[in-house]
């Protein structure tokens, strides 16, 4: 949030979602100093959150998996419907 101190970030902090956040500042550091702070944590939110531990995916396949009675760890798919109504 701008500030300069070092922060530690324990067990308890390093969540997925940090991580990605933080993989893709290191990686975009030019492009980051140039953003104002609203643009900036738009973008690290939207990263953290569409990575592949982010999440709002877990929370998605989490519903998605209780909702469908799919098992947790089976792929949920999605296809289209035909006209009878039969996926």
């Amino acid at each position: 949030m701008g500030s300069t101190s070092q922060v530690l970030v324990g067990a308890e902090h390093a969540t997925d979602e940090l991580i990605a956040a933080m993989s893709w500042l290191t990686r975009h550091e030019t492009e980051a100093r140039q953003l104002d702070a609203l643009s900036l944590y738009i973008a690290l939110r939207g990263v953290a959150t569409r990575g592949a531990g982010g999440s709002a995916r877990t929370a998605q396949a989490d519903a998605l998996h209780g909702m469908t009675n799919v098992p947790v760890g089976h792929m949920i798919y999605w296809r289209p419907i035909d006209e009878t109504g039969v996926a």
